[in-house]
């Protein structure tokens, strides 16, 4: 009985396993325009955001406060500078991801998210600075932008299904 020797492999290919061998393809063209106009949008916003918290005549002052004594708040504008880059990931990730679900459902977890974050984060907006004001209407702009694509999504399915309805009725 002789033993064969085990088949040469490329040691330099990745092997089956790995996360390598199962990435996915690149993104098409239309998925790429809406992720790069997210970022676009994202980068604006922020910046904009920015130049709002820089105005110290939007901040809220009681009767009598002197403007002078104004600090920046360096910490708040970066926390709120990070949620805003938070939520429109998951915004674009509900949009143009192709895992671990459907478009309908990523859009429906992305509501999930943003809906109650965006009721949330408006009650608590009374004499906030106008840089969370700004804040609040990104979240609900997101917000408004994932039902209108879960509305598309929805009427698309109902179409498909009854243009095949049509199909198997009439052959």
């Amino acid at each position: 009985m002789s033993r064969r020797p085990p088949p040469e492999r490329d040691v330099y290919a990745p092997p089956q396993h790995s996360a390598v061998a199962a990435a996915p393809p690149p993104l098409s063209r239309g998925r790429r325009i809406i992720a790069i106009v997210f970022a676009i949008a994202t980068a604006l916003a922020i910046a904009n955001m920015v130049r709002i918290s820089l105005d110290p005549t939007q901040y809220f002052r009681h009767r009598g406060s002197d403007v002078g004594d104004w600090n920046w708040p360096l910490l708040g504008v970066a926390i709120v500078g990070a949620l805003m880059a938070i939520e429109a990931a998951l915004a674009c990730w509900a949009l143009v991801g192709r895992r671990p679900w459907s478009a309908a459902w990523r859009c429906v977890a992305g509501l999930a998210v943003l809906l109650p974050w965006s009721l949330l984060s408006m009650i608590a907006s009374m004499h906030m600075p106008g840089y969370v004001l700004f804040h609040g209407l990104w979240v609900w702009l997101l917000t408004f932008v994932l039902l209108i694509a879960s509305v598309g999504i929805a009427l698309r399915a109902i179409y498909r299904f009854a243009r095949g309805r049509g199909e198997r009725d009439a052959g």
